[in-house]
């Protein structure tokens, strides 16, 4: 069965046009989930429920079903496959479409008034499938009749179709595949603002980029920063670091994903270092020496100067209605000018996410605290107090934590970017205890080199708090003994509440007996167990060792 079902636009699919009925369709309509992933065995057919909810009080709402293969545009968002792009890729491109394996109930369906109306969809895997394989469900209205009279007799009249597309993302249990995703190149382009007719659409800039290729077959999560230096004598000075959008790719695609600079960098030789994770783990860096032709009117390298912030991170105590005053020192080591801009803004991690009656906005601090001044200028080497002040409201203090981004935004008087510096505001509310809480919403193995296994897994910061949890995985033989045992890694730092982070490790089963186990995930906190989540594995001996050839071992998943 379909284990994970995550609610929340993902992507609305306009089709063009404008009535007031056709809006009206589109506000009266809701679906849920609005994306889907799934561990699913191979040669099993699965069943997942979508509910469409028609809230209009008097009008019934047909909707127009069918499923599409999905692929990802360059930059990682995802792209519907139609019928004339499908005739132009090659057939490698689509070789994780699970499209032929989605069934629907009808083509079309009709919503009554004030009705949830439930739409079971069946995936029927193949007894080959192995990897990861994705497809979408695409839920559309009927578009508009336009009126009839001349040209001249129709204002304003467009004919719109509004539609939902829920994307399926399936994981096939079993055997582990492999994962192979690595970086093709890092490079760097100087974007001059002009569109193909010459005109100026936008500031001058300069975009880094990363190729990303997925040559496995694993539905993996990426993050990656692409660090650019430039020549300081002998020496390679840091001139920024420019932190690349979070996406994941799917197997058989090239992701091309690029960040803004946001600096005009003059043409000469750059050192680019490409930094990536794949499920939470460190791929080897990407170095390459460019010789980069930038903007020519600009003839001095606009360097990231790092502001300094004292203390790093703010924490005060309140309790409603309070309101709380705290100075912080900001520094600015170089030798010139800055402007600097104080923003205090609600965590990116807050935004749009939802538990229970717990929204991420609802644990902001940033709609009722704020910077004075919020603008400063200073001088090379110059330092100076900025107050954080913070009125938390009497009524709706209901939790125990709020948390609010600080960042020191940098600019030279030419207005070139100098960096940023980030910092946290923490607010402790002190009514309310602090209750840490987490689970592992998924666990999966792909393999790395023989012999070695990468486990990987997901951790949700359930409880009021941010914590930094440690996540270990064992593998424990039927007497119950830990055999061996892995740390896995993720992004460092704490997780504020609602936060998911991916860790991964690897564990090498070269030297490990030919049993059953237990393969075991366990996340904890301050030495106090969280979560844990498991699978039964067999280890098996492939292939017996020769004189040419070492011994080949294999884990697999075995059906609980």
């Amino acid at each position: 069965m379909f284990e994970r079902h995550f609610a929340g636009a993902l992507m609305a699919l306009i089709f063009m046009a404008l009535t007031a009925t056709s809006v009206a369709a589109q506000q009266n309509l809701s679906v849920r989930p609005m994306r889907v992933e799934a561990d699913v065995p191979a040669n099993r057919t699965s069943r997942v429920v979508l509910r469409v909810n028609n809230r209009h009080a008097t009008r019934t709402e047909p909707i127009n079903l069918s499923v599409v293969d999905l692929t990802q545009n360059s930059d990682g968002t995802l792209r519907v496959v139609t019928d004339e792009m499908r005739e132009e890729m090659p057939p490698e491109s689509l070789r994780a479409s699970s499209r032929q394996w989605v069934e629907l109930p009808a083509e079309r369906i009709v919503i009554p008034p004030e009705t949830t109306q439930e739409i079971p969809v069946l995936l029927s895997v193949p007894p080959d499938a192995r990897g990861a394989f994705a497809s979408g469900i695409m839920i559309r209205t009927d578009a508009p009749e336009v009126p009839e009279g001349e040209e001249g007799e129709q204002t304003a009249v467009f004919a719109i179709s509004f539609g939902f597309l829920i994307p399926l993302f399936t994981e096939i249990e079993g055997r582990p595949v492999r994962q192979d995703i690595s970086i093709g190149n890092v490079r760097m382009e100087f974007d001059d603002g002009r569109n193909d007719q010459g005109e100026q659409e936008a500031e001058p800039t300069t975009r880094a980029f990363m190729e990303i290729s997925n040559d496995g077959q694993t539905f993996s999560e990426l993050r990656g920063d692409i660090v650019v230096e430039g020549r300081a004598g002998e020496n390679w000075r840091t001139v920024t670091r420019a932190t690349l959008p979070e996406r994941s790719i799917l197997p058989g695609l090239d992701l091309d994903l690029s960040a803004d600079l946001d600096r005009r960098l003059p043409s000469g030789e750059y050192r680019l270092l490409g930094n990536l994770q794949v499920d939470g783990r460190r791929l080897p860096r990407f170095e390459r020496v460019i010789d980069f032709e930038g903007d020519p009117e600009i003839d001095n390298v606009a360097f990231d100067t790092a502001l300094t912030l004292s203390p790093p991170r703010l924490a005060l105590k309140a309790v409603p209605g309070a309101t709380r005053t705290n100075t912080i020192e900001v520094g600015n080591p170089g030798e010139l000018p800055l402007n600097v801009k104080i923003g205090i803004t609600t965590p990116e991690s807050l935004q749009g996410v939802a538990m229970g009656e717990m929204r991420g906005e609802d644990i902001s601090a940033a709609q009722w605290s704020d910077a004075r001044p919020s603008e400063i200028t200073l001088q090379g080497g110059q330092r100076r107090n900025i107050r954080v002040l913070s009125r938390m409201p009497r009524e709706g203090m209901d939790y125990a934590n709020y948390y609010a981004d600080i960042t020191l935004s940098g600019r030279y008087e030419d207005g070139q970017s100098a960096g940023e510096t980030n910092s946290r505001l923490h607010i402790r509310q002190q009514q309310i205890g602090n209750a840490p809480a987490g689970i592992l919403d998924q666990m999966g193995i792909s393999i790395s080199e023989q012999a070695e296994y990468i486990v990987q897994t997901r951790f949700v910061n359930t409880g009021n708090v941010d914590i930094e949890p440690q996540v270990q995985t064992e593998l424990i033989n039927e007497t119950g003994n830990v055999v061996s045992r892995a740390l896995l890694t993720g992004e460092p730092g704490q997780l504020l509440p609602l936060g998911t982070r991916s860790y991964a490790g690897v564990i090498n089963i070269s030297d490990i007996a030919p049993l059953d186990y237990t393969l075991r995930v366990v996340a904890a906190y301050e030495g106090v167990r969280l979560f844990d989540r498991q699978l039964p594995v067999r280890i098996d001996i492939v292939t017996e060792a020769t004189e040419d050839e070492p011994e080949v071992r294999e884990m697999t998943i075995l059906d609980e």
